[in-house]
């Protein structure tokens, strides 16, 4: 096989993947949604989520089209099956191999005679003449498709919403029942260890998020239960956040969990060279857990013998600690759901907590797409040219509003949409509704406008959107001995193709403005 050939085989597959990923997406855009909800919580910078409007994100919809919600757990499941697809994309990238001089060799052609370009399209089109390569080809295709297609794993036990490619993947592996795929944290063996750790039995497993939630605001290091320095502390600590780290990794598969961990590395020396602020103990060095009265006892403390040696110790106790903070902050909305969930059970009856643990169990146990569950009428095609919008009718040409279907008739007359405006200086803009022209006063446009007649822009010219109206009152608003050196210029034939009756305004006694030409056309008439 040819290189060429290779790397046709290899973008062939790749499309694929691109479609089954794309089919998932505009099955239930959920999928892409929760992704993006979570990863501007990790990154503050990030503006994606800001680009898609709200209601489509709160009603599940793709391009005004209402998408049915899904359970959590095939939103996951689904999650995991991308997340699988793009590892296999990762590794077919890796297999393009870039062309070489002597493989462009024998498609040269100085003589631009284009004989072996043809000569190469003939091949090509005599290998694939034949009707048994080309089923051939076209079977090897069609078997590639079906296995990242949608429920190609189903079988004689029902519909199975996952591929063939990801047929093996199974939640329960990567969940307990406790945890509700990823809506809980399963504390209740690391609450037994932390009771070891701090030797008081007492505690209770809400004290013991309340310590989880500490890290939120640094008070595990100034109101910390048990001494950061013991072995103990720290071999909990690295339990607490390896379970964190596959919890967090499980949730969210589709986050670039290496991409985070990196960071993590990199911030480590800042998190232990800035110190924690407390009212009473100062400045807290956070790997030594000695407290300063001033930032200006606290700075030459980092360069002592005595903190570089506690980096050195330390410094996979400070790691792992630091790690754990970070995935607190990330898995924030877990926790709060968690310390919930925990009060809401202790406030349960013997029967509705046997009632609640036997609902949970039943959401573990079932199938990711139900036997009731159904496809909405244009899952099947979701080509751009093929989507069937609801509602389309819209004669009347109203408005969009902002669930993306028109307003109603009466609100487009209540608004004043019906009435337009136009703006010669923008040139002659058309609005629609008296709201929309008062505040275009304020936009660049109008300004622009303004400023390409020569007048520059302030309050005083809102309202107007006639050229010769803003020539005029700005030769009003211009200082006496500037308005001669105006009129010369209007007298010399700037103004010639405008006379004079049409550039000086008369006011009737109901304050309507008009022309002087018009003005004595009415007066005489015997309207005035």
């Amino acid at each position: 096989m040819s290189l060429l050939e290779a790397n046709r085989a290899v973008l062939e597959e790749l499309e694929i993947i691109e479609d089954a990923i794309t089919q998932r997406i505009a099955r239930n855009p959920e999928i892409y949604y929760s992704y993006l909800e979570k990863r501007a919580e990790i990154e503050s910078d990030d503006d994606d989520l800001a680009s898609i409007p709200k209601g489509n994100i709160t009603a599940n919809k793709l391009h005004m089209i209402k998408k049915t919600k899904r359970s959590r757990k095939q939103i996951l499941l689904q999650q995991h099956e991308i997340s699988k697809f793009l590892s296999q994309y990762k590794k077919k990238v890796k297999q393009l191999k870039p062309s070489t001089p002597e493989d462009l060799e024998p498609y040269r052609d100085p003589g631009l005679t284009f004989e072996a370009f043809e000569q190469t399209i003939k091949d090509i089109n005599e290998k694939y003449d034949t009707n048994v390569a080309s089923d051939a080809s076209e079977s090897t295709l069609q078997a590639k498709r079906h296995d990242y297609a949608m429920f190609s794993n189903s079988g004689a036990q029902g519909k199975d919403i996952l591929s063939r490619t990801a047929q093996f993947l199974d939640l329960n592996e990567k969940f307990t029942w406790e945890e509700h795929y990823g809506e809980y944290l399963d504390l209740e063996n690391l609450h037994k260890d932390w009771i070891n750790v701090i030797k008081d039995s007492s505690s209770s497993l809400l004290q013991f998020i309340t310590f989880l939630e500490s890290f939120l605001t640094n008070n595990h290091i100034t109101t910390a239960p048990v001494d950061r320095n013991s072995k103990a502390y720290h071999s909990f600590i690295a339990r607490l956040s390896a379970y964190l780290k596959s919890f967090f990794e499980q949730s969210y598969p589709l986050l670039n969990h290496s991409q985070l961990y990196n960071s993590i590395q990199r911030d480590v020396p800042r998190y232990c060279d800035s110190p924690v602020i407390h009212p009473t103990k100062g400045y807290v060095c956070v790997a030594c857990g000695k407290g300063f009265k001033s930032n200006a006892v606290f700075l030459p403390h980092l360069t002592g013998k005595k903190h570089i040696k506690n980096l050195q110790s330390k410094s996979q106790a400070l790691l792992a600690e630091y790690t754990l903070l970070r995935l607190i902050k990330c898995l924030n909305k877990e926790i709060a759901s968690t310390r919930a969930f925990i009060e809401r059970r202790l406030a349960f009856t013997a029967t509705e907590r046997i009632k609640e643990m036997a609902k949970l169990k039943e959401a573990y146990t079932s199938p990711a797409y139900g036997d009731s569950e159904s496809e909405d009428s244009n899952a099947q095609d979701t080509s751009p040219t093929s989507q069937v919008f609801p509602d389309n009718s819209n004669p009347l040409n109203l408005p969009l509003g902002p669930d993306g279907y028109p307003i109603p008739y009466w609100l487009y007359k209540l608004q004043g949409l019906d009435i337009k405006y136009t703006c010669e200086i923008c040139g002659n803009q058309l609005y629609k509704g008296r709201r929309v022209y008062e505040k275009h006063f304020q936009e660049s446009k109008h300004n622009y406008g303004l400023r390409c007649l020569g007048i520059k822009p302030s309050p005083a010219f809102k309202g107007i959107s006639k050229i010769s109206d803003a020539q005029l009152l700005a030769r009003k608003l211009l200082p006496d001995h500037v308005q001669l050196s105006a009129s010369a210029i209007a007298n010399s034939g700037a103004y010639s193709n405008i006379s004079q009756s049409q550039q000086i305004e008369m006011e009737d006694e109901d304050g309507n403005l008009m022309t002087l030409q018009v003005y004595e056309d009415l007066k005489k008439q015997g309207l005035l």
